[in-house]
């Protein structure tokens, strides 16, 4: 998927602050392929108000993708859909808005309803970082619902347009673009960790993102082994400049000051995957190449991975035999 690296470009990745930021990305860049055109293809994108989903929206509407916008706010996804389609024009068609909260299980069958027409792809950008303990309806930590809950709830109930949008793509299936973090590298995958939230004192939230950005990847793999029909991919940004992780980590933005990539080169990977025109093996992207997942030897440990399966299926209301057309690999 991409050049032999130079010996000074593993170094330079080696360091990560040289890979994650701007200037990675600007390096890897210069490997990247042309994009082609994406006239009549479907893509959902979550969390498209604002951040890397609104770029996500911006860079598939250039290449004339139909899209609909899955977002919490109306008002700030009415704005977003009215951006996408000025800067679109008429290479795209006007996007589809969808008003939803990740976090709000019963509330995405009724969006999943609202989808259109098969689905060639479906991107999970939607994520927070909250600064203090916040519960959901089932006692988890709020990023469990909003980063793997709703998520795999949501995919769940658009599984038919899903597969629609495989049999209507011929040469590839359709794909679910889960966007992680960087940050999952600092994590292991433990399922009671996911279970059992922090005390509220001394709540970590970096630590408790994590965890699920870390579960996101490992989520992904295993729907990958299960599901033959509709390809599951896992990727990161690298360190992008957005307004939420301004807010959430204001020293982190201090300290990468004039480093931070753009909200487009951040998104530009997961744009890649919801629009490759290829089959893709199942994996973990970044700027468009496939990446090891554990840098840092977190390796879960075995059987791990089946048991998130179970608990994220309980959790989210989903059976966990419903992608199981194909029977799941041991986990690496």
């Amino acid at each position: 998927m991409s050049p032999p690296r130079s010996p000074l470009d593993a170094l330079l990745d080696a360091s990560v602050y040289f890979s994650f930021d701007a200037s990675g990305y600007e390096r890897h860049a210069r490997g990247f392929e042309p994009l082609g055109p994406l006239d009549d293809v479907h893509v959902v994108v979550t969390g498209a108000s604002g951040g890397l989903g609104l770029a996500t929206a911006e860079l598939l509407a250039a290449r004339g993708a139909r899209l609909t916008l899955l977002c919490r706010s109306r008002a700030r996804g009415e704005e977003a859909r009215a951006h996408v389609a000025a800067l679109a024009g008429a290479r795209a068609p006007r996007p589809a808005l969808v008003c939803a909260d990740l976090g709000d299980l019963p509330a995405l069958d009724d969006a999943a309803a609202e989808v259109r027409g098969p689905v060639h792809a479906l991107v999970h950008n939607a994520g927070l970082l909250p600064r203090a303990l916040a519960l959901d309806a089932q006692g988890l930590d709020v990023t469990v619902g909003a980063h793997v809950l709703g998520p795999l709830r949501l995919t769940a109930r658009l599984r038919g347009a899903l597969e629609a949008g495989s049999a209507a793509l011929g040469a590839r299936r359709a794909r679910v673009v889960w966007v992680s973090s960087g940050g999952m590298y600092t994590a292991r995958l433990s399922v009671d960790a996911l279970a059992a939230p922090q005390p509220a004192a001394g709540y970590d939230g970096v630590r408790a993102y994590a965890l699920t950005k870390r579960a996101q990847v490992e989520l992904a793999a295993h729907m990958a082994a299960r599901w033959g029909g509709v390809e599951s991919q896992s990727c990161h940004p690298g360190w992008a400049r957005t307004p939420g992780v301004e807010v959430a980590l204001p020293g982190f933005t201090r300290w990468t000051a004039g480093r931070l990539r753009t909200p487009q080169q951040g998104a530009d990977t997961q744009a890649w995957l919801a629009g490759h025109p290829a089959p893709l093996p199942s994996g973990f992207w970044f700027d468009r190449a496939a990446r090891d997942p554990h840098l840092l030897g977190r390796r879960a440990p075995a059987g791990e991975r089946a048991r998130l399966w179970r608990f994220a299926c309980e959790r989210a209301g989903v059976s966990p035999e419903h992608f199981g057309d194909a029977a799941p690999t041991a986990a690496p």
